[in-house]
């Protein structure tokens, strides 16, 4: 082999090697490459989702400032209202408007007769005035659920029902009626007379000067019978 074949094999091979180191060093550069890529990927990938985390903790919070802002502002809506009262009982309640509707059913004017046996002559000329030291009646009638007397009377002692223990002047009242009040004419020993309300008050017009006596008997506040008797 001559001298210059050598020479000329020497300098190919020369370059063989040459080009495969650059092959080399550039494959390796090409993989640093994208070693510092996806690291920077990776790095980017960390910074967004610790971003994340970090907003959706702010998120919380502000979700938790609005709720107490709004518990603070309840709060001093209910310290202006100031403590709520205590409602009355159903039951007190409902009992305090029957008093209230009662007070309203009763005559606009008179006196409320109270429990006990009361009596009187009915004699409609004297408007009311004694006769002989003893009470007259000259009108009787009915309004809603009351009867209303116009005159003089005399309550009876509760002993013996026949002396009396006051006498109360000659002015207007009134008694509440039962369910059942009994209305009746009575004389001597003949059987009563049962009548209704407006019979009785007729019945009362009728004899309204015959001296007859009207008798009222009260138990518990309320009228349980009245009667005209001869």
């Amino acid at each position: 082999m001559s001298k210059k074949s050598f020479l000329i094999i020497a300098a190919f091979v020369f370059l063989l090697v040459f080009q495969t180191s650059c092959q080399k060093k550039d494959d390796s550069n090409d993989k640093s490459v994208e070693e510092i890529t996806n690291t920077s990927n990776n790095d980017n990938g960390f910074v967004e989702k610790k971003d994340k985390i970090k907003e959706e903790k702010d998120n919380e919070k502000n979700k938790d400032s609005l709720k107490g802002n709004k518990e603070n502002d309840n709060n001093k809506d209910n310290s202006k209202d100031g403590p709520k009262k205590n409602k009355l009982p159903d039951e007190k309640v409902e009992k305090e408007d029957i008093n209230i509707r009662e007070e309203e059913k009763k005559p606009s004017e008179g006196e409320e007769l109270e429990s006990g046996i009361f009596t009187s002559s009915i004699i409609a000329d004297l408007n009311g005035e004694l006769n002989n030291d003893f009470p007259s009646v000259y009108k009787i009638d009915f309004q809603d659920n009351f009867m209303i007397i116009y005159g003089s009377l005399a309550k009876m002692n509760k002993e013996d029902s026949i002396s009396i223990e006051k006498t109360l002047e000659n002015d207007i009242y009134y008694v509440e009626l039962e369910e059942n009040t009994k209305f009746s004419l009575v004389g001597g020993l003949s059987k009563p007379t049962i009548m209704k309300a407006d019979e009785f008050k007729k019945y009362f017009k009728e004899v309204e000067n015959s001296g007859l006596g009207l008798v009222l008997e009260i138990e518990d506040g309320k009228l349980y019978s009245a009667s005209i008797s001869s």
